[in-house]
Order: structure tokens, then sequence, then C-alpha cells
């Protein structure tokens, strides 16, 4: 939406009436709105380079962002560019795996950050680091043996994978995962051909397999009276 503010001009030491395209998005709750503007400012007004930047808030999540606008001489108005600051929309991985591993929720979360701000370099450690968490509370929450727990806790991520899972989907994708996380911590990477990406789309195939399996129980445990 394009509304018409009188925003004071820096570079003027005056107030000039501009218009100016508001944003439609909050940056920190993804929700879709009309901001309410508490303050503008135009920069280098007359200039090639001249912008306005607005303080907004977003009436749904109730916090305040800062909006960027640069000038298009052609449709004489100040078009959105970006609002800050952003916090990406991350995954929802549902009631069970936040039951079975809520570190493992946590982990990838701050991940998916890293990934959105550009830190590669930090998101496949941390997506790496997010899958051991994710496969060895699973596995744990499948004995009450306090013996197997500590032998679990102890393993390394690929024996866990490899002696204790049963079954041989969640053996298969867990494994994958496993190769391209081990590889996002390498010096030199073995799997030149696949990325982030691909290690993303493992964990989500490992998170499907605990999902059916848990899912599963639950329904066992469903007796007829």
């Amino acid at each position: 939406m394009i509304k018409e503010f009188d925003l004071y001009s820096l570079s003027e030491n005056a107030k000039s009436t501009v218009s100016v395209e508001l944003p439609s998005q909050c940056p920190q709750c993804s929700t879709s709105l009309l901001p309410q503007i508490l303050y503008g400012t135009i920069l280098n007004e007359n200039a090639d380079d001249s912008s306005v930047y607005l303080l907004n808030l977003c009436p749904q999540c109730e916090k305040c962002f800062l909006s960027f606008h640069m000038y298009n001489s052609s449709e004489d108005c100040y078009f959105h560019i970006a609002s800050y600051p952003y916090v990406p929309p991350t995954t929802n991985w549902g009631r069970i795996i936040n039951d079975v591993s809520p570190t493992f929720v946590e982990i990838y979360h701050q991940a998916e950050i890293a990934e959105n701000q550009n830190l590669d370099q930090i998101a496949g450690v941390g997506y790496r680091k997010s899958l051991e968490f994710l496969i060895k509370d699973y596995l744990i929450s499948q004995t009450e043996d306090p013996k197997r727990i500590s032998e679990i806790k102890a393993k390394f991520l690929g024996k866990c994978i490899n002696e204790d899972i049963d079954n041989p989907q969640l053996k298969t994708v867990a494994s994958r995962a496993a190769w391209l996380g081990n590889d996002q911590t390498h010096y030199e990477q073995r799997f030149n051909d696949r990325d982030i990406s691909d290690l993303k789309r493992m964990i989500r195939l490992s998170v499907h397999w605990i999902s059916l399996i848990k899912e599963t129980e639950e329904a066992e445990n469903i007796t007829h009276h």
C-alpha cells in the first residue's frame, strides 16, 4: 500500500509530503500487516540516492521495526526495500519431535538463523549437531535401561546409527545425514556435489521416519475394550 506522509527531511531541515510504499509483512512475526507509523525521516532529499526510514509498529506482535525505502523518480514514490530486524520463520517439527528432542529443535532453529544470515559455514555445523541430538534423544526415548542410555550418550553418532537403529529406512536416511553433516566439519569436503540443502533434506527424512515410528507406538497403545 502506498500512502502520503509529512516526513522531516534532514537535508532540507523541514517537513515534506512524500508518497511511501508501506511494508506488507512484519519482519519479526511474518504476519501480513498495515503497520502503524511512529516516526519517519527523509535522507538526501532531491538527490539520486534519496531514501526514507520509517519506524513501524506491528499490531500483531506489538514489536517495532525499521523499514528502508528508496526513491523512484519515474513513480515519484519511495518504494519499500527492506525491513529490520529480520527474524526468519523457523521449521515447525510438530508435537512428537518437540517431545522427543527439544534440544534438536533449538539447535536446528539456531542453524536456520545462521543460514538466513548467510553464515553457511556455521549453519552446516549447527545442522550436524542438531542431527546428533535428534538421533540420540530418539534412541534414549526407546529405552529405560540406564546402562544403555549411558552407552548411547557416549557413542559416536555413526555407531549409534549402525548399531542401535532397527528401522531400515531411518537407518538409511540418518546415515546419509551423518555423512553429509560430518562433511560440513571437514577441512576438505568429500561430497563436492552435495550442500547444506541435501543435509537438511536427510534430516527432514530422519524426522519423518522418527515421527512415523513414534506415532505407530502411540497407535499400538490404543486397546479395544
